[in-house]
């Protein structure tokens, strides 16, 4: 009898409640509609306190006065469109400051010291420094597992499937301002057209695009199972099956800088059973794993005599050290990291103010490094590390760095047995040239095989200043800057250099010709401290 009465109750009140909205709607002006729109717009704050609430957690914590004051305005403003009920924010609610993740460049921002930030930082390094990279594909190469012998059959179809399937992505990407299939695929837009930049209904236009994406897939998945056996019963995969995924698979990634990849993975569960299937291949891709082509090229180096020799620092630490491998390996990787650090200017060997690290807490780093790697130990031990490289090490050394960005101050001391100084700038920097070597395979020191080879094109290089006082006291005497040039092409093996005197900046202007290892071996003296230029400018050699 309760429950039948309660039904009764919720029943009138609902038709109750629709004849008010009908009345409602019957009765009012345009006008009346048009305010209550209005007074609605003007009353959803609750992105307004959302934001309020994130700025002031970020400066001060979610515990803070303000901030659970705001939580229950924003309680209560989140249920305004069934209540009616709704909050605003006051004069002090406002947020002066904005942290950098939030990207209020109209405000006034700081840099913000919490996860979010951080995140936020690495991120947008990564976008900045590979960029460029991020937009194409470099050095694809065919998996020799995916390649079906008969293939052949299907190459012709296969060609016209993938330019029809591209032609549709394309202008679902182009539609829409996005930059990359991978952001199509993923849900996770950098950047987008301008006509949506002001739109808030960001999750929407994901949702849209996926959409279109699903149909794309759906529609190229059942053109590829027309003349064969139903998806579902693919396990039972049959050779005409096999034959017509790899000419799908060998036409897209043949190309030298393919547009698109996604193509013939609208059928991945057939690779799956082509890979499951097929006898294991011999042959080692070269990119899988990246670390095969990354030694390839350090070996090509090391010969060539590009990688500098060890310092007495750097000597005098391994000398202490056990090795679990050929000690060649953990030396070519102390002289490319020092190389590198050199390049980028984190490290020095004397005392300097600024972002600089001491060389020798540097190698300790790459020693710390290897010892938790086992490629080296301090105590004699009888194990052997297994498939110990060069490029593999490198490559653990800045992931390794990559983490103490992360980390705070106190954390980093507890973690490594010496003070490392100017860890953040180290960290920041080891990012960068990791997401390079993962995106495109190359290290900026190394000297690829195509300058190895052949006799590289010659360029101008764009000119580099250094300081007047490399030289003594200005004016410079006209002699001096000649014996600095012959010093510089006979190191460098520069066709020409060239150098001259700006008293107004005090600065010396170097301008030369050359192929692109000469000029970067001749920004590699350039960049060096003022103390080891003027010993190179005086004896044209670089001090052990």
């Amino acid at each position: 009898m309760i429950m039948l009465l309660a039904l009764f109750l919720t029943f009138l009140k609902t038709n109750v409640f629709l004849l008010q909205v009908t009345d409602f709607l019957l009765r009012s002006k345009t006008e009346e509609v048009a305010d209550f729109l209005v007074n609605y717009i003007r009353n959803d704050t609750i992105g307004s306190i959302a934001t309020a609430h994130l700025a002031f957690a970020d400066q001060y914590s979610v515990h803070n006065e303000m901030c659970l004051y705001l939580a229950e305005k924003h309680a209560i403003a989140v249920d305004f469109a069934k209540t009616g009920v709704s909050e605003r924010l006051v004069m002090d609610e406002n947020p002066k400051l904005f942290p950098d993740f939030m990207e209020k460049f109209w405000k006034r921002k700081y840099k913000s010291k919490k996860s979010l930030g951080k995140m936020y930082r690495v991120s947008r390094d990564f976008d900045t420094d590979n960029q460029s990279y991020i937009l194409q594909y470099n050095n694809v190469e065919i998996d020799p597992a995916l390649v079906v012998e008969g293939w052949q059959k299907y190459e012709e179809s296969a060609i016209n499937s993938r330019n029809e399937y591209n032609n549709c992505l394309k202008t679902i990407l182009q539609t829409y301002g996005i930059r990359h299939e991978t952001e199509a695929f993923g849900g996770s837009f950098l950047k987008l057209h301008a006509r949506f930049h002001e739109r808030r209904d960001r999750a929407d236009i994901v949702n849209l695009v996926q959409t279109w994406i699903r149909e794309l897939v759906e529609k190229t998945r059942k053109e590829f199972f027309r003349d064969t056996n139903a998806p579902t019963e693919v396990n039972r995969i049959v050779d005409d099956i096999k034959r017509k995924a790899s000419a799908w698979y060998i036409v897209t990634y043949r190309e030298n800088n393919p547009e698109f990849l996604s193509f013939p993975w609208v059928v991945s569960e057939v690779f799956v059973n082509i890979k499951i299937l097929s006898p294991r291949v011999g042959k080692i891709n070269n990119t899988a794993p990246l670390t095969l082509k990354f030694e390839k090229e350090i070996i090509e180096n090391a010969n060539a005599g590009m990688l500098p020799y060890l310092n007495p620092d750097a000597k005098f630490l391994l000398k202490s050290l056990y090795f679990l491998c050929d000690p060649i390996i953990v030396e070519r990787a102390v002289s490319l990291l020092s190389k590198w650090a050199d390049e980028e200017k984190i490290i020095t060997l004397t005392y300097k103010e600024g972002k600089f690290l001491f060389y020798k807490t540097f190698i300790k780093l790459i020693i710390y490094v290897a010892e938790s790697e086992n490629y080296v130990s301090r105590k004699p031990v009888q194990s052997r590390k297994e498939f110990p490289s060069t490029a593999a090490l490198c490559i653990s050394f800045l992931k390794y760095c990559m983490k103490l960005r992360f980390l705070s101050k106190q954390e980093v001391k507890t973690i490594l047995p010496f003070q490392v100084y100017n860890d953040r700038i180290l960290a920041k920097v080891a990012s960068q040239a990791f997401h390079t070597i993962v995106v495109t395979g190359n290290f900026s020191c190394l000297r690829y095989q195509e300058y190895l080879d052949d006799a590289p094109e010659v360029v101008d290089m764009k000119v580099v200043s250094i300081d007047c006082s490399v030289f003594g006291k200005s004016p410079i005497e006209e002699s001096k800057l000649r014996n600095a040039e012959s010093a510089l092409q006979q190191f460098s093996g520069m066709e020409h250099v060239l150098m001259r005197e700006n008293c107004q900046r005090k600065k010396i202007i170097v301008d030369g010709k050359g192929t692109i290892p000469a000029i970067k071996c001749l920004k590699y003296v350039l960049f060096k401290e003022n103390k080891v230029l003027s010993h190179f400018f005086t004896t044209g050699t670089l001090p052990g």
